[in-house]
């Protein structure tokens, strides 16, 4: 349909529009606000990601990120990292 192959953060626009769905749904109604507090209320969620969270500021608390460079003008892939749980932003 787009004739282009998704990108490297595609699949988290895809989590993300999935959270924010669920969290519409529950807020009931298009206020910001409420639909900020379901998000709360319908995390953490699994997905193709896995278990997605966040903290109390909205941070993400996931520990397995993937880490990528600039090579040639495109984004490249290097490696997955684990984060260790005491070194996430609180």
């Amino acid at each position: 349909k787009y004739k282009e192959s998704p990108q490297q953060y595609s699949v988290f626009a895809y989590e993300d529009m999935h959270i924010i769905i669920k969290a519409t749904e529950k807020a009931g109604k298009k206020d910001r606000a409420e639909i900020l507090k379901a998000v709360r209320t319908v995390t953490p969620y699994e997905g193709a990601l896995g278990r997605t969270a966040f903290n109390d500021r909205g941070d993400t608390v996931n520990q397995v990120i993937g880490i990528y460079c600039v090579k040639d003008g495109k984004w490249e892939y290097l490696k997955t990292a684990n984060i260790p749980a005491d070194r996430l932003p609180k």
